[in-house]
């Protein structure tokens, strides 16, 4: 909750976090960082796709799903939108 009510304020909001769900959820850039290092910044269904091996992180069991399917990765709300049939 606290995270939707901070998306209502203008301005920039950075977190830090190794939840890749809530990453998945509430984030509009992304910068994935390995032994200090950043190796992916954008969007998080691009930042988080492939990320290099080892990962300290694992991927959340959707976006698991998402990559074993071929898919990018995605949040419950876009991956229900992307596999309701379209009228």
């Amino acid at each position: 909750r606290l995270m939707l009510g901070l998306r209502a304020f203008p301005g920039a909001l950075l977190f830090a976090t190794h939840d890749l769900g809530l990453t998945l959820r509430h984030a509009t850039r992304t910068l994935v960082m390995i032994q200090g290092q950043i190796v992916r910044d954008g969007p998080p269904q691009e930042a988080l796709q492939d990320l290099p091996e080892p990962s300290p992180l694992p991927l959340p069991p959707l976006a698991q799903l998402c990559a074993r399917l071929g898919l990018p990765p995605m949040d419950p709300q876009t991956l229900a939108a992307f596999v309701e049939p379209k009228p």
